[in-house]
């Protein structure tokens, strides 16, 4: 997951984030990279500046910060960030589940479910809908449906 506007002061440089589980929710992770193109005229210093090496995502302290909560399964879950300032990541998983994790605060500020008619979700995506309109799914039944979160739809 790439995130937007970070403090970065090199327009080369992206900060992806990781994080997940093993199959029974247990062995949490969450990391983060700052990555930069082999190409860009920062790698040659990559190295001793933590570009490209995933590392444990940790708070203004040095406190490590793991998103997700014991009981979740992150196997097939999907994620987008958004909010007024890129600041919220919206995570969709298993069965029905949403949360909403506060990156400028690292805490979740809420954890819901998912109003759709099928009960169950995994393995899906998001398709950006800018336009503020419904955008539809078509499930193996060939039936269309669709579950619209904020400017996205969960498919």
């Amino acid at each position: 997951m790439k995130l937007v506007g970070n403090d970065s002061k090199d327009s080369n440089e992206i900060t992806l984030l990781s994080f997940g589980s093993s199959y029974n929710g247990k062995n949490k992770h969450t990391l983060i990279m700052k990555y930069v193109s082999v190409w860009s005229n920062i790698s040659n210093k990559s190295n001793e500046l933590n570009y490209n090496q995933w590392v444990p995502f940790t708070d203004n302290y040095n406190n490590p910060i793991i998103i997700g909560r014991g009981k979740d399964n992150y196997i097939g879950a999907r994620a987008l960030i958004g909010g007024s300032n890129n600041h919220l990541l919206f995570i969709t998983y298993v069965r029905n589940n949403i949360s909403v994790f506060d990156l400028n605060i690292f805490q979740f500020i809420k954890h819901d479910i998912v109003p759709i008619n099928k009960n169950y979700i995994q393995f899906h995506c998001f398709v950006s809908n800018s336009k503020n309109e419904q955008v539809q799914e078509n499930d193996k039944n060939k039936s269309t449906k669709s579950t619209k979160l904020s400017n996205a739809v969960v498919l």
